[in-house]
Order: C-alpha cells, then structure tokens, then sequence
C-alpha cells in the first residue's frame, strides 16, 4: 500500500471510514528476501497493517482480510 507509506494511524482511519469488503495486500515474498523484491517496502510494516486493520474490522462488523 504505496500511498499509506508510512502512515498507518492515517491507513487505517481511511480504510475505516469506507471499508471495503475485501482487504488484500499482495506480499509477494519471504521478509529474507522483501527488501530485494520491493526495495522500500517493510515486510513488517504490511503484515501489521493487514492485522491491525483485521482487528478493526472484526471488533466493528467483520470483513475479509487475504495476504499472499
């Protein structure tokens, strides 16, 4: 999610305001090698924000969260 870089409090409230039903972030690889693969990215960062972004939704009305 390029245009959350960074900014995950600012991610999350925007994806809360107009929830999709589906929430899928594409991974594309192992953390060993996320750095080669999409240099600037945070393997860490995607996968906290595909959970916290789970945890809202379940605690509001449930929705479909898919990581590759």
């Amino acid at each position: 999610m390029p245009v959350f870089r960074g900014r995950m409090d600012v991610a999350l409230d925007i994806l809360e305001k107009d929830a999709p039903g589906v929430f899928d972030h594409n991974l594309e690889s192992v953390p060993s090698l996320y750095k080669k693969i999409r240099p600037g990215s945070d393997y860490q960062w995607s996968l906290d924000l595909l959970n916290k972004y789970k945890e809202r939704r379940q605690r509001a009305n449930g929705a479909f969260v898919i990581s590759r």
